[in-house]
């Protein structure tokens, strides 16, 4: 999320559209007059929304004096506190008023253009009362969608970077397959998705309907993963696409990481991972969920001998807190280099 107050706005909307894991909030280039606001919206253009633009002003006092403020900072605030997959709107409580109250008709106007509205509402405060990107593609033309939309993107994307390591082959497409129907379930139990079933919630496709012949001669693993928002009426569609470096779909000179079987202890879960370095190496071994989320660091940049190394994981998260049994991912990286394998963790 990048807040902008001023500046080439273009350029990061377009910033935004590239690494499609970020919003540009944009500051509207008038206080108060709309004319000029919806002016200013002409021309913006971004097609999967990774832009929204606010309005009003917001009268605050951060520093104990009553100041007239751009509205992006507020609603990034606002962005801050509300969690996945819910609007971010609602109340600002830093705020006292706005520098125009908007009528029936303005806030009509002003949403059919995509614009998010703040208004100042009796009893209630200062309210983010919008919650629309400045899409071109209706798909992604709430604020909600497209913050969720980009969560499962990037979760998967970092939960599969593992099969670049895989031969690309239907075993491959099979346990990815498996893996990410876990993963969207875990979100549809956790009320991310519209649907009272998993086939109206969300669906996974990987295998030979999903890649042509160049994909896999290339070294590509492509996804489609759909999904039911919602605030949206249909299902929406993400391709994910993991670029192997070579063309062959097997490693190409990483570390060589064997796992040691899960051993058993009377007084929590431990997993032992081994590994091997063919040289001497500084090296990062972390634990992942499925999901790409960071569960434990067990090494940090340590430099380590050419030769056969193990670590223990208890089971903990990094806060000390025990995680569930199930699959996890290990990542071990020396430098560019990155090897990554499934670990199962049992109590």
């Amino acid at each position: 999320m990048v807040r902008v107050s001023g500046g080439d706005a273009g350029s990061l909307i377009a910033h935004g559209e590239s690494m499609g894991n970020c919003m540009a909030l944009l500051d509207p280039v008038s206080s108060n007059d709309i004319n000029a606001v919806t002016t200013q919206r002409a021309g913006l253009s971004t097609v999967d929304g990774h832009a929204a633009l606010y309005f009003p002003w917001v009268q605050a006092a951060p520093a104990g004096v009553s100041l007239l403020l751009p509205p992006s900072g507020f609603a990034a605030g606002v962005f801050a506190r509300t969690a996945l997959p819910t609007s971010p709107t609602g109340a600002v409580s830093s705020a006292s008023s706005v520098s125009l109250a908007l009528n029936s008709t303005q806030l009509s106007q002003l949403n059919s253009l995509g614009i998010s509205t703040l208004r100042f509402v009796p009893g209630q405060g200062v309210l983010v009362w919008g919650g629309r990107t400045l899409a071109s593609n209706t798909d992604w033309q709430y604020i909600a969608v497209r913050r969720e939309g980009s969560a499962i993107t990037a979760s998967i994307q970092a939960g599969t970077q593992w099969c670049l390591d895989q031969p690309n082959d239907v075993a491959l497409w099979t346990q990815l397959r498996s893996d990410m129907t876990n993963f969207m379930q875990s979100l549809f139990q956790a009320g991310w998705f519209k649907g009272s079933t998993p086939s109206q919630a969300y669906f996974v496709k990987c295998d030979e309907t999903t890649m042509t012949a160049s994909d896999t001669a290339e070294g590509r693993t492509v996804m489609l993963v759909g999904f039911a928002p919602l605030t949206a009426g249909e299902f929406l569609v993400l391709r994910i696409v993991q670029q192997r470096a070579n063309t062959t779909g097997v490693p190409w000179d990483n570390p060589r990481l064997t796992l040691s079987a899960p051993r058993p202890n009377p007084f929590g879960a431990r997993t032992a991972i081994a590994f091997e370095l063919p040289t001497a190496a500084r090296m990062t071994l972390r634990i992942h969920d499925l999901g790409g989320r960071l569960v434990r660091t067990l090494v940090a940049g340590e430099a380590l001998a050419a030769g056969r190394h193990e670590q223990v994981w208890d089971g903990r998260d990094d806060a000390g807190a025990g995680v569930p049994p199930g699959v996890y991912l290990v990542r071990l990286q020396t430098g560019e280099r990155v090897a990554m394998q499934r670990v199962a963790l049992v109590r």
